[in-house]
C-alpha cells in the first residue's frame, strides 16, 4: 500500500487533504471580484462618524472642566494649609502682600518676597500649586484675601487671624479668573480688585470660581454675595 492509497491519505496523512482544501479555496477566492464602497455608504459612515464625534466633544470638554476644578480645589486647599501654617507660626498674622511683586531666586536678607514665595518653608519650593489651570496666562493662579486688613489700615497690610469673627465665610483666597497684572507676578492680592468676582471695569463675572476660606474649606460661587460670605473683620453683610 503506497502513499498515493486513499486510505493512508485519510489516515496517515491527514494534513495533506486540510491543505488540498484550502488551497482549492484560495483558488475559488481569487475569481471573485472585489467590490469597493459606493458613494451613498462613504457618506453614510461619514455621517456616522460625525454624530459621535458631535457627541464625544461635549462629553470630553465637561470631563475637561471637572479635572481642571478638582485641581483647583486641591491647590486652594494645600495653599490653605501653607497660610495657615505660617499664621500659626507668626503670631496669628498671614503674610503680607505687596505689589507686582515677581519670584525671587536669589533674594537679599530683608527683600520683599510675594507671598507665595513666604510659603516655601511650608510648601516647598514646588510653584506647581499656584497654577490654576483655568488661567493659562498667569504662573500664579490664585490671589491672597488682604481686604480685611486694607480696608482698617487704608493701605497695604496683613490680615489678623485672630481678627476673623467667621471663618467659615471670610474668603482667605481664591481664583485669579479677573486678574489685571503682568504675567510673572508672584503676589496677586484683593487690595483693589476683585479677582475671583469682578474685572477692573465693573464687569462682574460670567463664571463660576472657587473661593478658598480661612477655616481651610473650598466652596465654589456663582457670585459674592455679601449676605453668606465676606472679606471684612466684621463679617457678613459688607461689601467686597
Amino acid at each position: 500500500m503506497g502513499r498515493n492509497s486513499p486510505l493512508l491519505s485519510q489516515s496517515l496523512y491527514p494534513h495533506d487533504s486540510i491543505l488540498f482544501s484550502m488551497g482549492k479555496a484560495v483558488l475559488n477566492l481569487s475569481g471573485v471580484k472585489k467590490r469597493g464602497f459606493t458613494l451613498i455608504e462613504l457618506l453614510v459612515v461619514v455621517t456616522i462618524i460625525g454624530l459621535l464625534a458631535g457627541l464625544a466633544v461635549p462629553a470630553v470638554s465637561k470631563a475637561l472642566q471637572k479635572a481642571n476644578e478638582a485641581k483647583s480645589a486641591s491647590n486652594l486647599r494645600q495653599i490653605g494649609i501653607g497660610l495657615n501654617g505660617f499664621a500659626s507660626e507668626n503670631d496669628n498674622v498671614y503674610p503680607l502682600a505687596g505689589g507686582d511683586i515677581p519670584y525671587k531666586a536669589s533674594p537679599a536678607d530683608g527683600e520683599e518676597l510675594a507671598w507665595t514665595q513666604q510659603l516655601e518653608d511650608y510648601l516647598g519650593k514646588d510653584k506647581s500649586v499656584f497654577k490654576n489651570p483655568k488661567v493659562k496666562t498667569m504662573q500664579y493662579g490664585y490671589f491672597i484675601g488682604s481686604k480685611a486688613a486694607m480696608a482698617e489700615s487704608g493701605g497695604p497690610a496683613a490680615v489678623n487671624r485672630l481678627r476673623v469673627t467667621q471663618p467659615t465665610k471670610h474668603i482667605l483666597g481664591g481664583e485669579c479668573l479677573y486678574w489685571q497684572s503682568s504675567v510673572d507676578d508672584a503676589d496677586p492680592d484683593d487690595y483693589t480688585q476683585h479677582p475671583s468676582f469682578r474685572r477692573v471695569d465693573g464687569t462682574v463675572q460670567s463664571q463660576k470660581t472657587q473661593v478658598l476660606f480661612v477655616d481651610g474649606h473650598v466652596e465654589t460661587l456663582d457670585r459674592f454675595d455679601r449676605n453668606q460670605v465676606t472679606t471684612r473683620y466684621e463679617g457678613v453683610g459688607q461689601d467686597y
